[in-house]
């Protein structure tokens, strides 16, 4: 009867180590797809988004454009630009995202960080009282080639 007891302890254990492996496999394809759909999300905004995409087009053909700047033409593109890359530091802040999954992004937040019309109106919100930490962290990864 004790032996009994022992093998049906022992399969229960088993059991339950082998069910926990399992729910551990479940959690982490869960949050794969998460990450996935975020992902997907941060390229539907770059190139579907109306405003997001006319700004990257713009800074990716001239380095110096016009109507980025306080009362410019391209104020309101710009500053949904701005936001959308702050919402991507927060993903990456929060560990929602890694470097790692940015790199497929690097070109478009290079575009968009490094230019100088648009470091010019990230000073001037800034001087302004408004202030998109989540940013500064993107461009410290990009200072750093960390991604």
């Amino acid at each position: 009867m004790m032996n009994f007891n022992l093998t049906l302890d022992l399969a229960q254990l088993i059991f339950t180590v082998l069910g926990g492996i399992y729910a551990l496999f479940l959690f982490k394809r869960s949050n794969q797809e998460k990450k996935n759909e975020l992902l997907l999300s941060i390229f539907d905004k770059f190139y579907n988004d109306k405003e997001i995409n006319k700004i990257l087009y713009i800074l990716d053909k001239e380095d110096n454009p016009k109507g980025i700047e306080f009362g410019g033409e391209l104020e309101k593109e710009i500053d949904k630009t701005l936001r959308f890359l702050d919402l991507v530091g927060k993903l990456l802040r929060d560990n929602q995202i890694n470097k790692n999954d940015l790199i497929a992004f690097k070109y478009e937040i290079n575009c968009i960080l490094n230019n100088s019309k648009v470091k010019d109106y990230f000073k001037w919100l800034e001087n302004n009282g408004i202030v998109l930490n989540n940013i500064k962290l993107l461009q410290s990864e990009l200072k750093n080639n960390l991604f």
